[in-house]
């Protein structure tokens, strides 16, 4: 009789166990986006999205070039009951330079430092990935701390369509802070 006892009590507490890891994978959320829909190398494929201490946003391509100027852009959106647009775009070349601006709507509003932390913009033409990585000082205003954020990702190559993903000035589901 007191085994069954103790075996309940052990799946008891293992099932507690994993419901209280829940909450720190809710902070990642992976969406794909329709593969072919630009006919150029930047192809959007799958977009990870990790908030946890930084926001790390890493973009699976169809296959990543330093040749046909070739970037991608991250638009990010840190107040649920604002209006739909961006506040932040981090915008970055393949084998360039990068850099992070507020916005105005849907337009780039002007360019901005991230005081108390660092962002970055990298490539790896070897996984076909473009990665961008912001500390959370990057995204807390004066009077709002970013819980949760959702994205919108851009990529192309000079002189040809743009790839949004998920949709054209569409996010994803909100990613809340881990």
């Amino acid at each position: 009789m007191r085994r069954p006892l103790v075996a309940g009590l052990v799946v008891l507490a293992a099932s507690t166990c994993l419901l209280s890891v829940t909450p720190a994978q809710a902070a990642e959320r992976t969406f794909v986006d329709r593969t072919g829909d630009v006919g150029h190398r930047m192809d959007v494929r799958r977009v990870h999205v990790a908030n946890n201490h930084r926001l790390v946003v890493t973009v699976k391509h169809r296959a990543v070039t330093q040749r046909s100027g070739a970037w991608s852009g991250l638009y990010i959106d840190v107040t649920p009951r604002r209006r739909a647009s961006p506040d932040y775009y981090l915008a970055g070349s393949v084998g360039g330079g990068y850099q992070l601006y507020w916005m105005d709507g849907w337009r780039i509003g002007g360019t901005l430092g991230c005081p108390g932390g660092t962002y970055r913009y990298g490539y790896s033409t070897m996984a076909d990935t473009t990665r961008f990585s912001l500390a959370r000082s990057c995204l807390d205003g004066a009077s709002t701390r970013a819980t949760r954020v959702r994205v919108a990702v851009t990529a192309g190559v000079r002189d040809r369509p743009i790839d949004w993903a998920p949709a054209h000035h569409r996010y994803s589901r909100w990613v809340p802070l881990g």
